[in-house]
């Protein structure tokens, strides 16, 4: 895979999930590569003053905060919303 933007694919499958399924989903999955990447991200953006300092354990989208499922099994290209 030549690019992999982590936001863009997490948001994508969420909005493929409320479409497919007309509800928000309970939580996304993620490998801890992704989730520490996340986080990193995250970091930066509330240092930069981009984003306020909110749970590391979620993410917020339109549809309100999901929450972050660590999955091991995962690839870190892998993302899993139920």
């Amino acid at each position: 895979m030549d690019f992999f933007d982590a936001y863009e694919e997490l948001y994508s499958a969420v909005e493929r999930f409320v479409d497919e399924h007309s509800k928000v989903p309970s939580s996304v999955s993620v490998s801890p590569v992704l989730f520490r990447w996340l986080l990193e991200m995250k970091k930066e953006a509330v240092s930069l003053h981009f984003e306020d300092a909110t749970s590391s354990n979620s993410f917020n989208t339109r549809f309100g905060a999901i929450p972050i499922v660590i999955d091991e099994m995962l690839s870190p290209y892998d993302i899993v919303v139920d």
